[in-house]
């Protein structure tokens, strides 16, 4: 009856020690080393507005004050990561009744990121811009500017979007337009494993003092049983 309960303790002791760290998740490296712009054929500086038909919408775009992006993402937490991308600078002139429909078609934009990690690619954004024919000195909105986000898959499950923030003008002026990259799914391979390995929990002082207490009763079992 002794050795029974001495070996019921132990065993409860050993189960209640040996239990195993959570797996810890392990966040996923980002590096942007560069980005540029693409504009549409509809974009430029006509040669005089007030003259003839002009063609072409005043709108510059640049990527100068961009700075290489190397960020850690995580899940549940720190999924995403917000950065400055470039600026785009909508001139359009009032002259010659402001925007004209010519100048209202081949407005699309192209903005492509290059990743040298987690995957070593050129992933490109395109975006639909679209003006208003009219005034540009008006309150109406002039000119938008609307990205559609990308989802990118990498390793074995692993995922995650590239997205720009839409735009709009309503006067002459220049904006700052982000990027945000957005962790969806952890991959299980291609060297970023998605888990570590589990470890064994450090017992504490007080808990090895219960666990020799359980040895030593079950040792005094046994020597009573032999006698």
């Amino acid at each position: 009856m002794l050795r029974s309960r001495g070996l019921r303790t132990v065993a409860i002791l050993a189960a209640g020690l040996l239990v195993s760290a959570p797996a810890l998740a392990v966040p996923v490296g980002f590096t942007i080393s560069g980005v540029s712009f693409t504009p549409g054929t509809g974009y430029g500086v006509d040669s005089s507005e007030s003259l003839g038909t002009p063609t072409l919408l005043n709108v510059r775009f640049s990527t100068s004050g961009f700075l290489a992006q190397n960020v850690s993402l995580d899940l549940p937490t720190s999924a995403t990561s917000t950065f400055f991308f470039g600026t785009v600078d909508f001139e359009e002139p009032s002259a010659g009744g402001g925007i004209g429909t010519a100048e209202m078609d081949n407005l699309g934009v192209t903005a492509t990121f290059t990743f040298t990690s987690p995957v070593g690619i050129s992933q490109q954004l395109t975006a639909l811009g679209t003006a208003t024919a009219g005034s540009v000195s008006d309150a109406f909105v002039d000119y938008t500017l609307a990205w559609a986000p990308v989802v990118v898959n990498f390793g074995t499950g692993g995922q995650f979007r590239v997205s720009l923030a839409d735009l709009a003008f309503s006067a002459q002026g220049s904006k700052d337009l982000n990027a945000t990259i957005a962790l969806l799914a952890l991959p299980t391979s291609q060297g970023v494993p998605t888990v570590v390995a589990p470890t064994v929990a450090v017992p504490e002082p007080g808990s090895l003092a219960l666990l020799g207490l359980g040895l030593a009763g079950l040792r005094f079992s046994r020597r009573r049983k032999s006698n």
